[in-house]
């Protein structure tokens, strides 16, 4: 599986890639940015992509805009220190597979990758 996460804090992608690469058969992806991460979207179709919501030079909903429109069935999922409540508007504009607060990364990421995981085992003849 690869997975394409974009954050611009270096520390965040850190842990995430950390995180995820203790499953098996996974190749992380970084990104810097919003517009980064469509580049590398679009050149290297991943499995999944996590993406900031707040980033500079393209946020994280315009860029899951642009990936859905290249990739239409890549899961995407936001992340965001603020709360859902606080980022309505936002997730509302995005058709997205979900949204984690950073505070809440290490407890629900997991389960989402494995039904993301699970999901695509099931598709497969």
């Amino acid at each position: 599986m690869r997975i394409l996460i974009a954050d611009d804090h270096e520390i965040v992608r850190r842990v995430l890639r950390l995180m995820i690469e203790t499953r098996p058969n996974v190749e992380v992806i970084e990104a810097v940015n919003g517009r980064d991460a469509v580049d590398k979207a679009a050149a290297l179709s991943p499995d999944v992509v996590i993406l900031d919501v707040f980033m500079p030079i393209l946020t994280g909903s315009a860029a899951a805009k642009e990936i859905k429109a290249l990739l239409p069935g890549v899961p995407i999922l936001l992340l965001s220190m603020y709360d859902e409540d606080q980022l309505v508007d936002e997730l509302c504009a995005v058709d997205v597979q979900g949204f984690i607060q950073k505070i809440d990364v290490m407890s629900k990421l997991t389960l989402v990758l494995d039904s993301v995981q699970a999901e695509a085992a099931a598709a497969q003849p």
